[in-house]
């Protein structure tokens, strides 16, 4: 594209269109130049959105404080209209509280049960055990949940109640949780997290890194910021392109100068079968 760039400057800067340069035709020397300037950022708009959504500059609709799904009822509520998301979410997105058990004195346990975190991460995981840690009890010493392996150093230890928050820990007291209210929250609000209250499924676990399955990241699916940067900035800038080249390189003067030659040809063509 830059060199495409590059050839259409020199055309109009001491090319074949420098020839216009009378004030009245200044836009047919310059103007495919001013296209393809025009289509450089609409085509590069939706690989610099991903590279803000990959950078965390522009958060995507999910676990975090800006655009934020978590328990939600609808899985992309209007909160994300805004995000970086290039799709519409369809699975739900649960935070899960790390909180005293009240069956195991000193222990603590996952509420509900979640999906990315050790012990209770989905089998399989290649790194469950990567993500286990401690937890701080109020008397100073740590509980390790069973299983826990010390050897896999360094590891975390975490104070409860623990909120799981865009992959890091969350201090509702602190932060502010999730700043729902009841009429927001049909189930009610979960008093440790601020967060609504999910209604899980039997046998369901808790998880946020799910978006929608790979095969629905198609047109049907794509949330606003999908359809204004990859259908609306990319295809017009792609047309803006391709007019830029064809009027550099005189197409519709070329095809009308073929359709006069096509009847010039035709032309000669009946006068000798007269003869």
């Amino acid at each position: 594209m830059l060199v495409v760039g590059g050839y259409l400057f020199k055309s109009a800067h001491s090319g074949q269109r420098s020839y216009y340069d009378q004030p009245g035709e200044r836009w047919s020397r310059w103007g495919p130049f001013t296209l393809i300037c025009l289509a450089v950022p609409l085509i590069m708009a939706d690989l610099t959105r991903h590279l803000l959504q990959d950078n965390g500059l522009w958060p995507e609709c999910g676990n975090n404080p800006h655009y934020s799904r978590i328990n939600a009822s609808d899985p992309f509520p209007s909160s994300c209209f805004w995000s970086s998301s290039q799709y519409r979410c369809q699975h739900t997105c649960c935070v899960p509280v790390w909180t005293s058990d009240p069956n195991a004195t000193g222990a603590y346990t996952w509420e509900p049960k979640q999906t990315y975190f050790f012990p209770d991460s989905l089998p399989g995981m290649p790194d469950s055990k990567a993500k286990q840690f401690g937890t701080m009890r109020d008397g100073g010493s740590v509980y390790f949940p069973p299983g826990f392996n010390r050897a896999l150093q360094p590891y975390t230890v975490f104070e409860a109640p623990l909120v799981l928050y865009d992959d890091s820990t969350r201090n509702p007291a602190t932060d502010g949780g999730g700043g729902k209210t009841s009429a927001e929250c049909p189930l009610g609000v979960n008093p440790i997290t601020g967060y609504c209250l999910l209604e899980l499924a039997a046998g369901q676990s808790c998880g946020c890194d799910s978006c929608l399955p790979d095969s629905n990241e198609n047109m049907l699916h794509l949330s606003p910021m999908g359809w204004i940067f990859t259908i609306l900035f990319t295809y017009s800038g792609f047309v803006l392109l391709a007019v830029a080249v064809m009027w550099n390189a005189s197409i519709i003067e070329k095809l009308k100068g073929l359709k006069d030659k096509w009847r010039q040809l035709r032309g000669r063509a009946a006068v000798s079968s007269t003869h």
